[in-house]
């Protein structure tokens, strides 16, 4: 498969906080996570594909939002290519997300965000990303919150938590059983890859929604249940693992999510 792939489940990728939207009423403020991943881990097929995702997590303006379920509200667009000749078209995509993002969103958030910043400008083929330039501007100072311009959070770096792993387990979000391909080949990769991605970014906004007080949930929350209930339709070539999985295929999971389960 060549070229790049984009998902989404957003009515206005391309203005996700609405802003030129004159005849709808603004959308409360959002919570913006975005990740770059190698996407497929050491045991796939197409280790050369490349995934950047942005998870939108809608915020109260005056309170905590409590999350009941795997049908959570939440917007996503992840681009993936293995083509390399499509890097570049992938980072100008991504570069977008994160400059609306940097003025737009109430909150951005990444997971050792300036690696992924720093990875993005060399898939951009030698073309200037202001967007991702601003971010990672604004990521170094992100201590001092600044008028007009995002709150920003690693979760990587800022959480009490510790490392990753021990921070989902405090928070009670489980990386679930993951997917399996209904039917292997270049598009269930690609398919495969995108998921892990949105996953991988939704946790992230996840953490750091709870971890700024903004958003709470009283049960375990599956990752990839939630993405399956809200974006089926995008990963056709996907189906759910099996609840109750064995430690294998935890691992599994794990890796389709970036690598980031508990070992």
């Amino acid at each position: 498969m060549t070229g790049l792939v984009t998902c989404t489940n957003l009515a206005w990728p391309e203005d996700p906080y609405r802003t030129g939207q004159q005849l709808f009423r603004k959308p409360g403020p959002m919570l913006a996570a975005f990740t770059l991943a190698p996407a497929l881990p050491a045991w796939a097929r197409r280790e050369a594909l490349v995934s950047a995702a942005v998870a939108y997590l809608p915020l109260h303006r005056s309170r905590t939002v409590t999350i009941t379920g795997p049908e959570l509200a939440f917007g996503f667009r992840v681009v993936s290519t293995a083509d390399r000749v499509a890097l570049p078209e992938l980072a100008r995509t991504a570069d977008l997300d994160l400059a609306r993002a940097g003025r737009h969103a109430a909150v951005l958030a990444g997971l050792r965000l300036a690696g992924d910043l720093d990875r993005l400008r060399s898939l951009a083929g030698g073309q200037a990303l202001r967007g991702t330039t601003a971010v990672l501007r604004d990521w170094a100072g992100r201590d001092t919150p600044a008028r007009g311009k995002a709150l920003m959070v690693d979760c990587g770096l800022d959480l009490s938590a510790g490392p990753l792993d021990q921070a989902c387990q405090q928070a009670q979000i489980s990386l679930g059983a993951g997917w399996d391909q209904t039917q292997p080949g270049d598009a269930a990769d690609v398919e495969l890859a995108a998921a892990g991605t949105t996953g991988r970014a939704l946790m992230t906004a996840l953490l750091a929604g709870r971890h700024l007080g903004r958003v709470s949930w009283p049960q375990d929350l599956d990752v990839a249940e939630i993405i399956t209930a809200s974006a089926w339709d995008q990963f056709p070539h996907l189906c759910p693992r099996q609840v109750g999985a064995a430690d294998g295929d935890r691992g599994l999971a794990a890796a389709q999510l970036g690598g980031t389960g508990a070992s």
